[in-house]
């Protein structure tokens, strides 16, 4: 009886270094490479994030994911002066039937020049893989009937690789327009996170005139502020890109203070 409850109790303990054994594996497995950096949750797609038809040009230029939404910061250059009609769509493939419609507001932000600038903010799923898309009517197209396909401007900035545990992380990401159509601002990213605000931006356009500066809260209401204001409110940012990923920049949002 002795020797069969040791050999039970030598059985046991071999059988716990084995599934210790295994569950660092794993863990070693799902951990990213030694020096290397955590895929994601958004990326840019720079190919898809701009269109251009007879109506003028639409850029994605820049956006601001939040647990809450994705503020999409665009430019508009077009003769047709007026607003914009945007709908926002997710999918796994980016086809058309298999576009399912996104919560959408407008913001706009002011003019530079000979563009139009604003935001347009989009509530959000946590579904890795998943594409947003774009539909925006220029302006001077009201009539229903006159909204052709070939006058819509038609675009798939963002896709999202990983899902966000908790979406407690703020990202920011900046659109190169390639192949769609050549980028209109230039947007500075001053500050990302806080106790105490969610990020400070500054929209420059490539001809002279006057830099548009915005604050966002912690509700994400976005004002214009002045430059002193973005100079003061200015900071390093969470993490530091290196020169392979400067258009993706992640901070992770801070707990609440004791107070709050």
């Amino acid at each position: 009886m002795k020797k069969l409850t040791g050999l039970l109790i030598v059985f046991g303990s071999a059988l716990v270094v084995v599934i210790g054994l295994s569950l660092k594996s794993k863990d070693l497995q799902d951990a990213p490479p030694s020096g290397g950096r955590p895929v994601p949750v958004w990326i840019a797609q720079a190919e898809s994030s701009a269109a251009q038809n007879s109506k003028g040009v639409f850029g994605a230029q820049a956006a601001l994911v939040t647990p809450e939404e994705i503020l999409l910061f665009y430019a508009i250059q077009s003769q047709q002066k007026g607003n914009i009609e945007v709908t926002a769509f997710t999918s796994q493939s980016g086809k058309e039937q298999d576009l399912k419609p996104l919560p959408v507001a407008i913001q706009s932000l002011g003019s530079m020049t000979d563009l139009e600038v604003g935001l347009i903010r989009i509530g959000w799923d946590n579904q890795p893989d998943q594409l947003i898309t774009l539909k925006v009517t220029p302006p001077g197209v009201d009539n229903q009937n006159d909204r052709l396909p070939q006058q819509i401007w038609l675009v798939t900035p963002l896709k999202q690789l990983a899902p966000d545990p908790g979406k407690q992380s703020l990202q920011f990401l900046r659109f190169q327009n390639g192949q769609g159509a050549p980028s209109l601002l230039a947007v500075e990213l001053g500050r990302l996170g806080g106790e105490d605000i969610t990020a400070v931006l500054k929209m420059s356009g490539p001809k002279n005139g006057n830099p548009i500066y915005l604050r966002v809260d912690l509700q994400t209401n976005v004002t214009p502020i002045t430059e002193a204001e973005f100079n003061a409110l200015g900071a390093p940012v969470s993490s530091t890109p290196g020169p392979e990923d400067d258009n993706n920049i992640t901070a992770a949002t801070p707990a609440p203070s004791e107070d709050q």
